[in-house]
């Protein structure tokens, strides 16, 4: 089995791999996820807890400089060991189990912390997570020559305990983003996902008043726009869905949501009326929903009166919803 991974080669555009040991034969599980997956790949030990079975999912996108990657695992121990540490490799993982309590371990220092709870790890210092139970955990790891800069200053501490702060909250929430979405396959989007995860860490650990200033005005407005338009399209169904309410959710002024968007090019309620029409669409064309009442397609889009997405619809597309299902159907006759 072979595995690569290019972070900090500055590719031009991020790269999806994943890996589950359920994929490699049980007797080769253990080697595999040490040897291969562990010592060479993400340079790091990985191993079951003692009477855990070898169980573990991982996901890592890859960006220029940044690497994010989520594992579903059972109780492990990850560790940059006194050997591993010498491949020069100074980079910082930011790593924050989702589920379950672990304990760590570096430079004489013991803790044990609550799941949800993240830290700075510092591959440039020996350190040992042992993870307690089942968990997700999700890692942002940055390149020292791409983080070093936008910091007021770093400090090569194994590991770093972080607050929760709503800088925190929004880089977590912009990376999962990123991951659920597809792949980013133009190099210059791919560069700027990596630039705002780049100054979404540093407004965590402590930036210069340049990243700041940059940051306000990219990164985190950038983040705050992705995690608001993943919110519309979550919540497309509801009727009342506002400006406001989506806000609200996010700490955030319905003027503040509609700059946003203003920014963009396109209002807020363009932005709704937009996608509930595809969502209409895409269920108008989908042939297991064809026996589906106009009416509960355009409820389930969110359209509180059929009579108000008829006419959407219509000045959309040029036909009425009935009118282009039946022209789908024709088509197929």
């Amino acid at each position: 089995m072979t595995m690569t991974s290019n972070t900090g080669r500055n590719q031009a555009r991020p790269a999806v791999n994943r890996f589950s040991t359920a994929d490699v034969p049980p007797r080769d599980r253990l080697a595999v996820l040490h040897d291969i997956v562990g010592r060479r790949n993400l340079r790091m030990e990985i191993d079951p807890l003692e009477g855990a079975p070898v169980d573990v999912k991982l996901e890592w996108l890859e960006f220029p400089s940044v690497l994010l990657t989520v594992a579903a695992t059972n109780a492990i121990r990850l560790a940059r060991t006194s050997e591993l540490v010498r491949d020069g490799d100074g980079a910082f993982r930011l790593l924050q189990p989702v589920s379950a309590p672990f304990h760590l371990a570096c430079q004489g220092m013991a803790a044990d912390r609550n799941a949800g709870d993240a830290m700075m790890v510092f591959n440039g210092a020996p350190s040992t997570i042992r993870l307690l139970g089942q968990s997700e955990i999700i890692s942002i790891r940055a390149d020292y020559d791409s983080l070093a800069p936008a910091l007021r200053s770093i400090e090569e501490r194994a590991v770093t305990p972080l607050v929760s702060t709503p800088a925190l909250r929004l880089l977590l929430g912009y990376a999962t983003l990123l991951r659920h979405q597809e792949p980013v396959e133009d190099p210059v989007l791919a560069r700027y996902a990596s630039r705002h995860l780049i100054d979404l860490l540093a407004l965590t650990l402590g930036p210069t008043a340049e990243t700041r200033e940059r940051a306000g005005g990219g990164a985190m407005r950038a983040a705050r726009l992705a995690l608001i338009r993943a919110d519309v399209l979550a919540n497309l169904s509801e009727a009342r869905l506002s400006a406001r309410a989506v806000a609200k959710r996010h700490g955030l002024s319905d003027r503040y949501v509609h700059k946003l968007f203003e920014e963009t090019g396109q209002t807020f309620g363009q932005f709704l009326q937009e996608e509930r029409l595809q969502r209409a669409l895409a269920h108008l064309t989908d042939p297991a929903r064809m026996s589906t009442p106009i009416s509960e397609i355009a409820a389930q889009a969110g359209f509180s009166e059929p009579s108000s997405f008829n006419r959407a619809f219509r000045r959309r597309f040029g036909d009425s919803p009935r009118q282009f299902r039946r022209g789908r159907s024709d088509d197929k006759t």
